[in-house]
């Protein structure tokens, strides 16, 4: 319900912004965040749910991005106390058209202190002639739609350093003739952390260079069950030889790898996750012929 009231209220604020666009996103903040305040970058924007005090919602900083650089930074503590809120930053309005591939969406985050989550939206416009302000706000006749999260929510086992995040708009294109990636901050009476941003960008390039496998093999088993900081591996590979052994989280980044030995027999092996985020992700063994596939909860 607050997602869609924030919708609502940011169509209001938003009327006075013309239709300018861009094609593309390579903002590091360097510019526009050289000193502290809500300095945006041109035709960036934002909302909040409560009017903004002195950090609360998103400002530019002149040393919190990476590297010590200018960056954007979001807290929801002030005054000694913890504050509810939902802070919305907007990028530009993007043409994904002018992409003939892919285009995905890149940005480095961190968590600095306190409990806060961080999640990733798409507004999409649905006519390219028409202005916000040109209709009635309200969800009885909105100009844009909000999709459902385009990135699970991000928290503070994530990002306790800078980490550069990517996210596919490509199924985004053709869908509207604008598209706003907003990037949503919420804090609560009971916790509130710090989160900081830089170096957004769009790019037709992944950040991850996909693993062609060979085809799986009936005789070939392979499991993996965490015990205490280690994920214990048992596997029994058709193929006498050497193969790769790696672990990867749910949206396909390679977490480790490492190269094992098989005599034809089960054996077992181990990885250290103790410093993994909790979740599933997916453990591949394989060599130039044959390989397996299995998921492991890291609870």
């Amino acid at each position: 319900v607050m997602k869609y009231c924030c919708l609502v209220v940011f169509l209001v604020l938003f009327c006075g912004v013309s239709n300018a666009q861009v094609d593309s996103l390579n903002e590091n903040f360097n510019v526009s965040c050289m000193s502290s305040g809500p300095n945006y970058p041109y035709l960036w924007s934002e909302f909040n749910n409560i009017a903004p005090v002195d950090t609360l919602a998103w400002n530019c900083s002149a040393t919190k991005g990476r590297g010590g650089t200018p960056g954007m930074r979001c807290l929801g503590y002030y005054g000694g106390a913890y504050h509810l809120d939902t802070a919305w930053l907007f990028t530009p309005g993007l043409d994904l058209s002018v992409y003939p591939d892919s285009v995905y969406f890149n940005f480095d985050s961190k968590y600095e202190i306190g409990e806060a989550k961080l999640s990733i939206y798409c507004f999409l416009r649905r006519d390219s002639m028409t202005n916000p302000s040109n209709t009635t706000a309200g969800m009885n006749s909105p100009q844009y739609d909000i999709s459902d999260a385009l990135f699970p929510i991000i928290d503070s086992l994530d990002s306790l350093g800078w980490v550069t995040h990517q996210v596919n708009l490509t199924p985004y294109k053709g869908t509207s003739p604008l598209v706003y990636v907003a990037f949503r901050y919420t804090s609560t009476t009971g916790m509130a952390g710090a989160w900081a941003l830089d170096n957004v960008n769009t790019s037709p390039y992944s950040l991850y260079t996909p693993i062609v496998h060979p085809a799986a093999s009936s005789a070939f088993a392979l499991q993996g069950y965490k015990s205490g900081g280690n994920l214990n591996i048992v596997y029994t590979a058709p193929q006498i030889g050497t193969y790769t052994l790696a672990l990867f989280s749910a949206d396909g980044r390679l977490v480790q790898d490492k190269s094992i030995s098989s005599f034809g027999v089960t054996q077992s092996t181990k990885m250290d996750v103790a410093d993994l985020k909790p979740g599933v992700y997916v453990l591949k063994m394989w060599n130039g012929t044959t390989s397996a596939t299995a998921k492991v909860n890291l609870f």
